[in-house]
């Protein structure tokens, strides 16, 4: 009777929590619907991309007619369609990054229900120059809702014109059919989850990178990891994103320059 008790209960809380995350999920999207007129979806990630794939909503709110608190819930929701990674900074406050680079162009003009899907295709090889494709970079290519986004991926899928693939860390990537007489997919790395082999390249010992943060008072940046190890930049903001996401440091963004830092959590290293 006992067990019953506890598997009524935990079933009980595994349903308010879904329900609960049902709910906010709702309230996200339906909030984020109401200022779509001020700002697209795409507008805000073509921004992002600007800003070097960071961006608070304080920045957002000061370079859009989004006010703060419409700015947090517009990149809140990006988040939670899996456009926009949200990192926690040192501040209390969200980082919002752009995980893939994304078009500058302005998005097509076009009717997407009177296009086929192989049409469709073309016009993405056209604009991303890879294989690989996200829900953001279809947002911008078509001016879409990232809803829309997403319901455009699933009807690529539908039709098997794309598939997923997935990285060592088991993160979700759609690529695109290879297409007869054409070249090998060659699939572009994600910034802050690298793909096959791209982890296994940075062979930088992370009490290099730890050390390098305590000579500087526990903090570290791509750029001074770039120049110290002499490595590219990308590869050093991968390197200091998966520390990051071990809890080694915490993420420092300083508004009024736009620059971002990682701090060391322990601070006893380097005080």
């Amino acid at each position: 009777m006992e067990g019953l008790i506890v598997i009524g209960v935990i079933l009980g809380i595994w349903l308010y929590t879904f329900l609960l995350v049902l709910f906010i999920y709702k309230y996200y999207n339906k909030q984020a619907a109401k200022t779509q007129d001020k700002i697209s979806d795409a507008e805000i990630l073509q921004l992002v991309y600007r800003a070097n794939h960071f961006l608070t909503a304080d920045q957002l709110a000061s370079v859009s007619p989004l006010t703060k608190k419409e700015s947090k819930t517009r990149l809140t929701q990006l988040s939670m369609q899996k456009a926009l990674r949200r990192l926690h900074g040192n501040t209390g406050f969200n980082v919002y990054q752009l995980q893939q680079d994304v078009p500058l162009s302005p998005p097509q003009e076009v009717d997407l229900e009177k296009l086929s899907e192989q049409e469709i295709v073309s016009i993405i090889l056209d604009q991303v120059q890879d294989y690989q494709v996200t829900p953001a970079q279809l947002s911008v290519i078509f001016g879409l809702d990232i809803k829309s986004a997403r319901k455009l991926l699933k009807r690529l899928r539908t039709h098997g014109l794309v598939t997923i693939n997935y990285t060592k860390g088991f993160q979700r990537i759609y690529v695109i059919k290879q297409p007869l007489n054409a070249n090998p997919p060659k699939l572009k790395n994600l910034i802050a989850a690298p793909i096959l082999k791209d982890l296994e390249r940075i062979k930088i010992p992370d009490a290099d990178v730890l050390d390098i943060a305590i000579q500087n008072k526990g903090r570290i940046t791509p750029s001074v990891l770039c120049v110290a190890k002499r490595i590219p930049l990308e590869e050093a903001k991968i390197k200091l994103d998966k520390l990051y996401e071990q809890g080694a440091f915490h993420i420092d963004v300083d508004e009024k320059e736009g620059t971002i830092a990682y701090l060391l959590r322990d601070s006893k290293l380097y005080k």
